[in-house]
């Protein structure tokens, strides 16, 4: 597992980019902007940026659990 962040736009006009975040571990490896299962966003609890364990696997991140904040 590798901890990564995971960050929402604080607001958009577009619907489509609704449910995107954008996400990368440490150092800005393997960044992607996939959309956000809904369980993923609920634990997020209304924040714009949160730490989670994750995999990446063919070209997108797996999230898992959210972890404590990081300092990165």
């Amino acid at each position: 597992m590798t901890i990564v962040k995971v960050q929402v736009a604080l607001a958009t006009n577009d619907p489509d980019f609704a449910d995107m975040a954008l996400i990368y571990a440490e150092e800005h490896k393997f960044v992607t902007e996939q959309r956000l299962h809904p369980a993923v966003r609920r634990l997020m609890n209304g924040d714009a940026k949160a730490f989670f364990d994750a995999n990446f696997r063919s070209g997108r991140w797996d999230i898992g659990n959210r972890v404590e904040d990081q300092d990165w």
